[in-house]
């Protein structure tokens, strides 16, 4: 065999394994879309019965507690002595 005839077999089976592949993921694309909206609905409404079962106390609050730090206000303290550092310039050669 000549390697043209060689290599037009590999892509005429390259190209019709890949048809193949083509045409079974379309025809199994409708049924994971049914199966995922099938999926998506039976959550919904589990999550709606459990959330109708267990609201039966609907007035409730959040308390929220909030306790100021010191951190931050020693942080700026003026009295402290700042460390002054300076730097020398290099030449960029």
């Amino acid at each position: 065999m000549n390697s043209t005839f060689r290599s037009v077999i590999f892509t005429l089976i390259g190209l019709a394994i890949f048809f193949a592949i083509s045409w079974l993921f379309i025809s199994i694309v409708p049924y994971l879309l049914v199966g995922g909206l099938i999926i998506y609905i039976i959550v919904k409404v589990r999550k709606h019965f459990n959330n109708k079962n267990n609201s039966s106390n609907n007035y409730s609050r959040n308390e929220d507690i909030h306790e100021s730090s010191h951190v931050q206000a020693d942080y700026y303290n003026e009295n402290e002595k700042v460390i002054d550092v300076d730097y020398k310039e290099m030449d960029e050669n």
